[in-house]
């Protein structure tokens, strides 16, 4: 079998090398290398010598030499895995001086182990540096010392003469003193040889940066020298194609000045081009030479077209150019023509000619029939404003009329609202007494109907005292007792008349009265009468175990104009409202019933007026009664099923005697708030 030399070499190299990086510092690769071949020598003689001490019954020594072994296989594995080297270094520099020992205090095979110890300062040093290797060598020679010193009694230790321990001392420090003397040298060799790479390297870079700025400036030169010759290859095409572009440019102008002034021939309106200095004719298109004749063209526009002895007063000259000669656009005028006595609208406009200077076009469009159209409206107009005025009259006579068949029908449904009450009054007193069993005992039936009568009876004098408290402020009846009233003893009044319904039907109420002033100026009859009425569509439209809340507070009209509920009020109202809102979770509304549910007579559908009794008046009395105040009031709500928001707003300090606003500004700002 032939054996290739060189694929063995190589194999030896790469195996001696491992896989340590080509840009590794020279000492420390060369370090690596030692371990490595220390270790693979190591490796080499351990196992065949552990082998022999198996065989010759010397366990320990087989022990030792298959476990060093096995040490320096797995930190040459590791260090090759990991590139961490300085650990096999280590490692190998222990394993050896562990051997090493052991071999003299052993004997070693035939008492040559000791011959190992004169080894170790020569590759410990090289490896570790002459400090850690040093103390690497000393500690192992004390070791030494040490031993010759103990006299081990058993067959397993070595035992030597005191001539042979006098001669290895002297012995092992010649040897580490060489060592340390070769390492030493070493050091600076390579140090010095540390600073002529450095050296090198940094002019090697300076020439490779040199070269980079070298080979940088050519490829800009040339890239220059491309640029220019492509700029100018493109200049001179770009030259050649605009020279082309000025022809065709300057043979469409011609084409277009001809069309151009082909379609001002065919156009049925008066068209002419005037100079915007000497006023001279430069063209005429055919329809205003019937009117003013041939051959104009080099005449003055304002002797031929309105024999007139100057320029025109009206003309638009200096309007068609700014002052850096730029044009205006069109400026359009009317007139009545002194010559043919027809009406014209004229679209003037600077326009450039055919010389690239910039002239006048006007063109006049007949109108005239327009203009006697315009007079028989204007006519019209007049006659039917006319007609306008007298059924004004006539609407305003039957407003008037409507409004005193209203008074009247107000005061007729007072009276008889009055008349009413009195019977009324009776029927529930009189069914009173009979119920309470003042004239006998009643049986089921009887006391089952009379109770039915009683009820209808005073649902019906509700009715009708809704409707005298309408017929009242209708006709101006209803007046207001202004006074000192306490706003707070008044709201919780109010939530103690509904509490007990409430309760009935498991109904949560709540209230937040912080922050509003004790006292205010009001009619306490007609605010305990609004509340009532918020407070009890808030009971009547909320379904059990339901939830109403009662709250109020101090506001500005700034603050009610941000809240986002209100429109922004006219200048800036600053005076202070007192706001209460009766919030529900009942049924809800519309959107296009939160306006509708304050007309009198107005409930939100027939289904809910059948489900829900009620005669539609409480909120339109509530509606009067509070801007009878000087307030406003309003509803909120997100639709059918969430539940609804009444809120009113009063004046805090109070209104005058008649319930007006002072003045009437004032009054139509609030209007505005909603």
């Amino acid at each position: 079998m032939k054996i290739n030399l060189k694929k063995l070499a190589t194999f030896a190299q790469r195996s001696i090398l491992g896989k340590i990086p080509d840009d590794c510092e020279i000492g420390f690769r060369r370090k690596v290398i030692m371990v490595n071949v220390i270790s693979f020598v190591a490796i080499i003689n351990l196992v065949p010598l552990g082998v022999v001490a198996f065989f010759e019954n010397n366990l320990s020594l087989f022990s030792l030499d298959i476990g060093v072994a096995s040490v320096l296989i797995a930190s040459l594995a590791y260090s090759r895995n990991t590139k961490k080297y300085d650990v096999s270094i280590y490692f190998g520099i222990l394993a050896a001086g562990i051997l090493f020992f052991w071999l003299l205090v052993t004997g070693g095979v035939n008492d040559t182990g000791h011959l190992w110890y004169y080894t170790f300062p020569l590759f410990s040093l090289f490896l570790l540096g002459l400090q850690k290797g040093s103390i690497a060598s000393l500690f192992l020679f004390f070791a030494a010392i040490v031993v010759f010193f103990i006299d081990f009694s058993s067959s397993y230790f070595a035992s030597y003469t005191f001539d042979f321990k006098i001669r290895f001392i002297p012995s092992f420090l010649v040897v580490f003193a060489y060592a340390y003397l070769f390492e030493n040298l070493r050091k600076k060799d390579q140090l010095a040889l540390n600073e002529k790479n450095s050296e090198l390297k940094g002019k090697i870079a300076e020439l490779e940066i040199v070269k980079s700025e070298l080979q940088k400036n050519r490829n800009k030169l040339e890239k220059r020298v491309n640029k220019r010759t492509a700029d100018l290859l493109k200049a001179n095409k770009i030259l050649q194609m605009e020279i082309n572009e000025r022809m065709q440019a300057q043979n469409a102008l011609t084409e277009s000045h001809e069309r151009f002034l082909t379609v001002l021939n065919s156009i049925d309106a008066d068209v002419y081009v005037s100079d915007m200095e000497n006023y001279e004719i430069l063209f005429i298109n055919e329809h205003m030479r019937q009117d003013f004749g041939d051959n104009l063209v080099g005449e003055i526009c304002w002797k031929v077209f309105r024999n007139e002895p100057k320029p025109c007063g009206h003309c638009t000259n200096d309007k068609l150019l700014d002052s850096n000669g730029r044009p205006t656009g069109v400026h359009v005028w009317e007139d009545q023509h002194p010559i043919t006595n027809k009406w014209y609208t004229n679209y003037n406009r600077a326009i450039k000619w055919d010389d690239n200077r910039y002239v006048r076009l006007q063109v006049g469009t007949d109108i005239t029939e327009n203009k006697k159209a315009e007079q028989a409206l204007r006519k019209a107009h007049k006659e039917l404003e006319k007609r306008v005025d007298e059924r004004t009259i006539e609407l305003a006579h039957a407003k008037e009329q409507a409004e005193t068949a209203n008074r009247a029908k107000s005061e007729f449904l007072a009276n008889m609202s009055h008349e009413l009450r009195t019977p009324l009054n009776h029927i529930i007193g009189f069914t009173d007494l009979v119920l309470d069993k003042n004239f006998g005992n009643l049986n089921e039936t009887q006391e089952e109907y009379l109770s039915d009568v009683s009820q209808s009876s005073r649902h019906l004098l509700s009715l009708i005292n809704d409707i005298l408290d309408l017929s009242k402020i209708e006709v101006g009846r209803r007046e207001l007792n202004i006074t000192d009233v306490n706003l707070r003893t008044i709201l919780q009044n109010s939530l103690s008349m509904i509490k007990e319904r409430a309760l009935r039907r498991s109904i949560k109420i709540s209230s937040h009265l912080n922050g509003i002033p004790d006292k205010i100026f009001a009619d306490e009859r007609s605010l305990k009468q609004i509340l009532y009425n918020l407070l009890s569509n808030a009971i009547k439209f909320t379904p059990d175990r339901g939830q109403i809340i009662l709250d109020a507070k101090l506001a500005d009209g700034h603050a009610l104009s941000s809240s986002g509920m209100q429109k922004t009020l006219a200048g800036k109202d600053k005076r202070s409202f007192v706001m209460v809102s009766v919030k529900d979770s009942g049924i809800g509304l519309k959107a296009d019933h939160l306006v509708r549910i304050f007309s009198p007579f107005e409930q939100v559908e027939i289904s809910l007026s059948r489900k829900f009794e009620g005669t539609g008046l409480g909120l339109s009395i509530s509606k009067q009664l509070v801007e009878m105040h000087g307030g406003k009031i309003w509803a909120e709500s997100h639709g059918e099923g969430k539940g609804s928001n009444f809120n009113f707003i009063l004046p805090s300090e109070g209104i005058a005697a008649a319930a007006k606003i002072e003045n009437e500004s004032q009054c139509n700002e609030l209007q505005q708030m909603i």
